[in-house]
């Protein structure tokens, strides 16, 4: 074979190899084609899903945040309904309790006492735990005389525990400071939770509540160790792990004939954790329990003194409030009644209003010093009337009285023109309290 059939041969090789590679590239151009194309219209389906699945979680976030605002409208009306009642209830016992009832009329007083306070601290549980839940709490800084407040939250249980003949014992470390900074209400519910429950369950022997100061060897943060021993029958082990968690309660024997949400506890460690602290359990049946906790010690920053005069020991607060005119606005009669009866106790002259046209009107014509006002009433609320009475450029001291304990109403209520908010049940303590501040008696 010549060098020409060589090159002949070689070239026509060339070519073939050259057709086979141009066949296959136009395979794979097809294949890449359709891949693109099946891309496409999977990225198109994606797309679609994405779109169709971010549609349905939006929904489902709507839906969760109308059952939430309707679980909360629902609450505050069911508050508001069942706080009614036990206002008129606990007040109308209160001032009951003054007039110096004998023999059955003092047990039957009593235990009208001890029921309508089971009622409103269930009620309380409930409404604090949806709060909880809600992420509807803050942290609100007091000053507080720590051996005094201690003192008047331990002497709420005194009562009981003498007639139980249960020794009560208080100490407090004389190195904490005599004013510190801390959440009155919230502390207040703490100690309350963890005492209550040392004086339910405890029968003989006593109970030792303790303050010590807790210097930790970090050098970290200094710490208040609050502790509530009780002497009562105990805790088994293996339930220890869950006495904090809610509807969960040790000894279903005990609890069966005491009562109770099962929330008391879980409300108190959620507190607890919110203030910046810790809490614990340490028990041994047939010995007692200790609940115990720790809080960051925090001290006011410019330095209190207090002033001792010989008023201060004898309590004439009730006379500050002598020929004050107070103009009560509610469309409950019983509400009225409790109030006014509260209110002329303490020498108060009484205007009346039975809603909230009522309330204006009679703020314009009748000029009263303070005005008592009820939020949920027809023809018109409470809110409105304040600000119809604002508009008109009356400036009189205006507090809500309302069975709606839940935090966007007390914001409302603010926002409305209102000076201040009284939760139903009504302490009258508060009420004085809150009066003689916006009057200025204070």
């Amino acid at each position: 074979m010549s060098i020409e059939d060589d090159l002949k041969a070689i070239l026509n090789r060339e070519r073939k190899a050259r057709k086979q590679a141009e066949l296959l590239l136009e395979e794979k151009s097809l294949e890449l084609y359709v891949s693109n194309q099946q891309l496409r219209e999977l990225n198109v389906t994606l797309e679609e899903r994405i779109s169709l699945r971010t549609k349905e979680l939006e929904k489902a976030k709507n839906k969760a945040e109308q059952a939430d605002a309707n679980k909360t409208e629902f609450l505050s009306k069911v508050s508001h309904e069942l706080r009614t009642p036990l206002n008129a209830i606990a007040g109308f016992t209160q001032l009951l309790s003054k007039k110096g009832l004998e023999g059955e009329s003092a047990e039957f007083l009593k235990a009208i006492q001890v029921s309508s306070n089971e009622l409103i601290a269930t009620v309380n549980d409930v409404l604090d735990w949806s709060k909880i839940e809600a992420g509807e709490i803050s942290v609100q800084l007091d000053t507080l005389k720590i051996y005094s407040f201690v003192d008047d939250i331990s002497s709420t249980f005194r009562g009981a525990l003498q007639e139980k003949k249960v020794e009560l014992v208080v100490t407090i470390d004389s190195k904490i400071p005599e004013h510190i900074l801390a959440d009155k209400l919230k502390l207040t519910q703490i100690l309350n939770n963890l005492i209550g429950n040392a004086t339910k369950f405890t029968t003989k022997g006593k109970i030792e509540v303790s303050i010590k100061i807790e210097v930790p060897k970090d050098n970290s943060e200094t710490m208040l160790l609050f502790s509530v021993v009780d002497s009562g029958k105990g805790i088994q082990k293996n339930e220890l792990e869950t006495v904090f968690e809610r509807f969960k309660q040790a000894q279903h024997d005990v609890i069966n004939q005491n009562g109770g949400t099962g929330l008391g506890l879980a409300i108190t460690k959620k507190l607890v954790l919110l203030l910046g602290g810790t809490i614990g359990i340490r028990s041994e049946v047939g010995v007692g329990s200790e609940f115990y906790f720790t809080l960051p010690l925090k001290t006011p920053k410019t330095k209190i003194v207090t002033k001792f005069s010989e008023s201060d020991a004898f309590e004439s607060s009730d006379g500050n409030l002598k020929g004050v005119t107070v103009l009560i606005v509610d469309d409950l009669p019983m509400n009225i009644k409790l109030l006014e009866y509260t209110l002329l106790s303490l020498g108060c002259s009484i205007l009346i209003a039975e809603n909230g046209k009522q309330a204006v009107e009679m703020a314009l014509s009748e000029k009263p010093e303070i005005i008592l006002m009820d939020l949920q009433m027809p023809i018109m609320t409470g809110t409105e009337a304040t600000f119809e009475i604002r508009k008109l450029g009356i400036q009189t001291p205006i507090i809500a009285l309302t069975a709606d304990a839940f935090p966007q109403t007390k914001e409302k209520v603010l926002l409305s023109g209102m000076n201040d908010f009284i939760s139903k049940p009504i302490d009258i303590q508060v009420l004085k309290q809150k009066m003689r501040q916006h009057l200025k008696l204070a």
